[in-house]
């Protein structure tokens, strides 16, 4: 599927009329910005690229929690205290049963096909928002509400009304099919609203970028996401959403357009590549097929086909920054960014493995 920039731009300002009647509504600023002196101005400007300032990528990430409208409140309310993060667009996991769910269920049913949940637009796209470190000015910020691997203190099942889903002895909180959804549609109208400039190996989740983070683990597949957002295949020929269970709410209302996918099965635990040791007469580089393995199992766009030198290199630069998130408790642990994949770099990324219970 492919849109012009004219169709992109349509479809972007009536999902920003429409966020902005529900962040309204529920007495939020329509972008993180101070206003008459409350609050505090949350963007930035992004790097200049190709002759304009505009974000090349998406970053995804979870909320860690439960709450809808308190999610929202943090990020624009001024009067909930946040000096420190923003983000452009929310995505719920069901048509809640509040005001949210209310106002979204009216949207005009070519909008509604896209995306089947509420999908809030936070900030100005045409700036940056402060949520993924040192990727903020390059990268657009997408919260899924969705607990993680907290699901089970939470509330786990009686809060949420969903079964866990367990991987890599993680119990996590699935993510719905209609959220997936709004995710895959999110990233291709940011892709057509640049005039299909995005990069994909900038569409990545939290936890590649910043070595503490774990959103948006693995219950959520980074690289059938970033697949889909550049295909052209109709959301409801993208088979591996089968994987994600229907959304546990009332309103069926778009159910029908999505319920057939359920015919076809796919299995998320057996999408990760393989841990491969180095090669034993590796001297000061690790084989180049372990670390893209690696790197590809944690998220980064390194596969599952070996990348170039040029991509490789700079995704273990990538991975060297992300360590930077270290330097107050663990100084030793961070990594020079070379893109060299030497002793420590190696070592860097096996400890990460382990963090993320992949090894």
């Amino acid at each position: 599927m492919t849109w012009t920039i004219q169709k992109a731009d349509t479809i972007y300002k009536e999902l920003r009329a429409v966020s902005k009647e529900i962040l309204t509504k529920i007495g939020c600023h329509t972008e993180p910005h101070a206003v008459n002196g409350k609050g505090k101005t949350r963007t930035c400007k992004f790097l200049p690229h190709k002759g304009q300032e505009r974000y090349r990528g998406i970053l995804y990430h979870y909320t860690a929690g439960v709450a809808e409208i308190g999610t929202m409140r943090w990020g624009n309310h001024p009067g909930w205290g946040n000096n420190v993060c923003s983000w452009h667009v929310t995505i719920l996991d069901r048509m809640s049963d509040t005001v949210v769910g209310e106002i979204w269920s009216k949207i005009d049913n070519e909008l509604r096909l896209l995306f089947p949940v509420p999908t809030i637009i936070m900030a100005n796209w045409k700036w940056g928002t402060w949520h993924g470190n040192w990727t903020c000015n390059t990268t657009l910020g997408v919260e899924n509400r969705n607990s993680g691997h907290a699901y089970l203190l939470k509330g786990g099942k009686d809060k949420l009304d969903k079964d866990p889903i367990v991987i890599n002895g993680r119990t996590l909180e699935p993510y719905t099919r209609e959220q997936m959804i709004c995710n895959v549609n999110i990233g291709r109208l940011a892709n057509w609203w640049i005039d299909d400039q995005l990069d994909p190996d900038w569409v990545l989740s939290h936890q590649c970028v910043w070595a503490t983070k774990h959103d948006t683990g693995f219950a959520y597949p980074i690289h059938d996401v970033r697949n889909a957002i550049f295909i052209k295949d109709p959301i409801d020929e993208i088979r591996w959403l089968a994987a994600f269970p229907m959304a546990p709410d009332k309103n069926i209302d778009v159910d029908e357009e999505f319920e057939p996918l359920n015919e076809f099965r796919y299995e998320a635990e057996n999408k990760f590549v393989k841990w491969v040791k180095p090669a034993p007469n590796a001297k000061g580089t690790a084989e180049p097929a372990w670390v893209a393995a690696q790197l590809y199992r944690i998220g980064f766009n390194v596969g599952p086909e070996l990348p170039n030198a040029v991509d490789m290199t700079k995704m273990i630069r990538w991975f060297q920054r992300s360590t930077g998130a270290y330097k107050k408790k663990h100084p030793e642990w961070v990594l020079k960014p070379d893109g060299v994949a030497g002793p420590k770099t190696v070592m860097g990324i096996t400890r990460r493995l382990k963090q993320l219970k992949l090894m």
